[in-house]
């Protein structure tokens, strides 16, 4: 770094021991509920303790009152040690202490027994991370370049990155970073199967006023777009207009998308740029392995893209679905022990202890109706009812073959109980995430 003219520096470090105090039992994290169905989102600020335009992003949404209208959102300093540790005369010396922040988010590294500042930090900010389903991680770059996504190479970055259309320059690892593991591919967020999307997004220079106000727009459109925030729309920016305002310091660095593309590729590929040397502005690129660029237009961002009002309508129906699987099951499990007499009517004969059938068929129910209140069991509680559901079937069939066993149930009702417990199955599987892909932490 010794060779980086020291920069002129544009934005306030700032005090941000009013912000240590959050409701996580974690230093400087915030979580706020909605009480509504919806995503977890977390938007997580300094991972390196020089990045000070998440600061500002962050400290925007907690001191506007930014709150989820869905779901859950938390907000994160993560290295304020670091941060503090700030000297305008070494601008870039503060970016870590010992470790960097982010590359150590591998589970060898947090269960190892090796310590530092940041190993310490990794491992307090740990449930965080793998509670979110989606993340943003914000950051910003030594040198002066335009804005851009960093993020793995899966579709639902993708579709996010466009949906929000700012940055407008995409690099995308499609095989990770090769050096450590980054905070954005911790536990389930590292693989194909992972919760939502996990993105960094370079803001620019790290002490640029533009680069704040390029971090705070991406901070409240990534919000928007999960329909997450309560700021109002018209808060929002337009992208041109942010970057007309960033390139009002350097016009010399207004480069079409098409152009940074092709530079960014160059640049990887170790070439000069139309007969240029290599600027080292843009260095850093180089270093992440398996990287492209893509370079996509806000035209194309708006098209196509699912709305987040989509996501919020899937999940409340997902809500809906679970609630009426608990019912089923929790008035079911009772009728067990209410009307157990009744119940043993229709156990097959060829069944033994029809009894004792009836009443732990009645506590199965029973446990699998709360194992559905609680997230952490809910998948394990879909899959027994899924089970005991095919397991009961038999008992209808019965019912069918021996309609004259039971004269108060119309024959119509028999047969219709059998659709019926197909789409009962669908129900549990859809709503519980029985069968969904098993999420790694």
């Amino acid at each position: 770094m010794t060779d980086i003219p020291t920069p002129t520096i544009e934005v306030v470090q700032g005090d941000l021991s009013a912000y240590r105090q959050g409701n996580t039992g974690i230093d400087y994290v915030h979580r706020f509920e909605s009480g509504r169905p919806g995503p977890h989102v977390l938007v997580n600020a300094l991972t390196h303790g020089n990045e000070i335009c998440g600061m500002v992003a962050v400290r925007h949404l907690l001191d506007t009152g930014v709150r989820p209208l869905v779901g859950t959102l938390t907000v994160s300093f993560a290295h304020v040690e670091a941060y503090d540790a700030f000297d305008a005369t070494k601008p870039f010396d503060n970016r870590q202490i010992v470790h960097n922040l982010n590359r150590i988010w591998s589970d060898e590294m947090l269960s190892g027994t090796e310590d530092s500042p940041e190993l310490r930090r990794a491992r307090a900010l740990r449930p965080v991370v793998a509670a979110a389903d989606h993340i943003l991680d914000i950051h910003s770059t030594s040198q002066d370049v335009v804005p851009f996504w960093v993020y793995p190479d899966f579709g639902r970055n993708a579709t996010v990155a466009l949906a929000i259309g700012l940055p407008s320059v995409h690099l995308v690892m499609p095989n990770g970073l090769g050096s450590g593991t980054p905070l954005i591919q911790h536990g389930a967020h590292a693989g194909a199967d992972a919760p939502g999307a996990a993105m960094v997004a370079e803001c620019g220079q790290h002490f640029k006023r533009a680069t704040a106000d390029v971090a705070t727009e991406v901070a409240l459109r990534f919000l928007a777009h999960f329909g997450s925030s309560s700021a109002s729309r018209r808060r929002l920016r337009p992208a041109a207009a942010l970057r007309a305002a960033a390139d009002a310091h350097h016009p010399e660095r207004r480069l079409s998308l098409r152009a940074t593309a092709d530079r960014l590729r160059d640049l990887r590929q170790g070439r000069a740029h139309r007969g240029q040397r290599p600027r080292r502005n843009l260095r850093a690129v180089r270093r992440l392995h398996g990287v492209h660029a893509r370079a996509a237009c806000d035209r194309r961002a708006r098209s196509g893209v699912p709305d987040a009002a989509d996501a919020v309508t899937a999940a409340r129906w997902r809500i809906a679905g679970l609630a009426f699987v608990f019912l089923w099951f929790a008035i079911g499990g009772v009728a067990h022990f209410a009307l157990t007499d009744t119940e043993m009517r229709i156990v097959p004969p060829w069944m033994p202890w029809p009894r004792a059938a009836v009443l732990a068929s009645g506590v199965f129910e029973l446990l699998g109706a709360a194992g559905l209140l609680w997230r952490p069991t809910r998948r394990a509680a879909g899959i027994g009812l899924f089970v005991l559901t095919i397991a009961v079937t038999p008992a209808h069939f019965y019912m069918l073959q021996q309609s004259a066993l039971f004269p108060t149930v119309p024959y119509w009702a028999l047969l219709l109980r059998l659709p019926i417990q197909v789409a009962l199955l669908a129900l549990i599987a859809w709503s519980t995430g029985a069968f969904a892909p098993r999420r790694t932490r």
